[in-house]
């Protein structure tokens, strides 16, 4: 996060990034979020197996404390609120 938070809004969406798999050029902030996704699609998969061998799950998708997260800038996302 304090990686992306160095970038301003002007090179968030007007800087192009060359995808190294296919040349397809992208602009910076977009192809953040897709990183984004991308990686979410991949811990959806991983927790998806856990669930089917009836294995605990970590409470990643605790959206109040992804929130707080967000809002205070706070360095680790807490277990509990």
């Amino acid at each position: 996060m304090e990686s992306v938070r160095q970038f301003s809004d002007a090179e968030l969406n007007k800087t192009e990034i060359v995808h190294p798999g296919n040349g397809d050029k992208k602009i910076l902030g977009k192809y953040l979020l897709r990183i984004g996704y991308h990686e979410s699609v991949h811990v959806g998969q991983f927790l998806s197996y856990l669930r089917a061998m009836n294995i605990n799950r970590p409470e990643i998708w605790d959206w109040k404390n992804i929130i707080v997260y967000i809002v205070t800038g706070l360095k680790t996302i807490p277990r509990r609120i």
